[in-house]
């Protein structure tokens, strides 16, 4: 690979020069353990050498699979006249690797649920059965679009690229476990757009809180009361096919977990004594 923006990236160069394809001054930085990157500009890069609170509020760029792409995919070399480059590790090896870290995660967040009963081999079937990720990592390659105008639009195609074989990787594997998409059910879902989930992390409610905690992190952690999950949850601007009883209910626990990082249940229908929390949620779903 030239040594272009995405070199400066993994190099963690500090462009002090205006010198990113938006002539922006700063660095793109990750934590050391984690696939998301923020854009620090020079007075904040102190940020990402400590990992303080401030760094983890910072614009990200690129989470998700391009985060992954970025983290894990490309590593620094030499070539033949000794000079530092950034090389790419196979296409199946970064879509491997990122696939098997989902499924990871789901695992790992089944397993401790009280009414899991499978065993680990079946709960990664489980995981191969249900993963749809045009759908599910959509939310993170839109919010990764942020980094396009940080790198030349070759690099952006490339990584572009990337995503959409990774998909055609999974749906790969997935027909050779036997499992194929279901595209109708897969259009019922509840709908949460990067809008929204920008908002529910953004907005505070009467007690200081956000209404989820990150837009990255999933599954989302709810951080309010569960009557304000039914409010949100329910709405036709989210629940646009009007799911209801054991479907809406298993779609919200896969989505969200509540405080204690347990899978979020909603609670019956009542109306809370303080109703400005649901007046600026209604507010704003009437804006979509």
């Amino acid at each position: 690979m030239e040594k272009d923006f995405i070199y400066s990236i993994i190099m963690g160069e500090l462009k002090a020069n205006g010198s990113w394809n938006n002539g922006k001054k700063g660095a793109v930085r990750s934590a050391k353990k984690g696939i998301v990157y923020y854009f620090c500009n020079e007075s904040e890069v102190h940020y990402a050498l400590y990992e303080t609170e401030e760094f983890y509020k910072l614009p990200v760029v690129a989470c998700g699979f391009v985060g992954y792409f970025l983290k894990k995919g490309c590593y620094l070399t030499t070539d033949k006249d000794d000079k530092i480059t950034v090389a790419i590790r196979s296409s199946v090896e970064i879509y491997n690797g990122f696939l098997q870290m989902r499924a990871k995660q789901y695992t790992d967040r089944r397993k401790v649920q009280p009414n899991n009963l499978k065993t680990d081999l079946e709960l990664e079937n489980e995981f191969y059965t249900s993963y749809n990720p045009r759908k599910e990592e959509q939310p993170f390659v839109e919010q990764s679009k942020a980094l396009n105008e940080y790198i030349a639009p070759y690099e952006a195609d490339l990584i572009s690229d990337y995503v959409e074989n990774y998909y055609l990787y999974v749906e790969k594997q997935q027909r050779e476990r036997g499992i194929k998409q279901n595209s109708s059910k897969s259009q019922k879902q509840i709908q949460l757009s990067e809008n929204v989930l920008n908002w529910l992390a953004e907005t505070k409610c009467t007690n200081g809180k956000t209404y989820i905690e990150n837009t990255t992190l999933k599954p989302l952690k709810w951080l309010q009361n569960k009557q304000l999950a039914r409010e949100l949850l329910t709405h036709q601007k989210i629940n646009i096919n009007n799911l209801k009883g054991k479907e809406l209910a298993k779609q919200i626990s896969e989505l969200f977990v509540d405080t204690d990082n347990k899978p979020l249940i909603l609670a019956k229908n009542k109306k809370t004594t303080d109703q400005r929390n649901t007046k600026q949620l209604y507010k704003f779903l009437a804006t979509l």
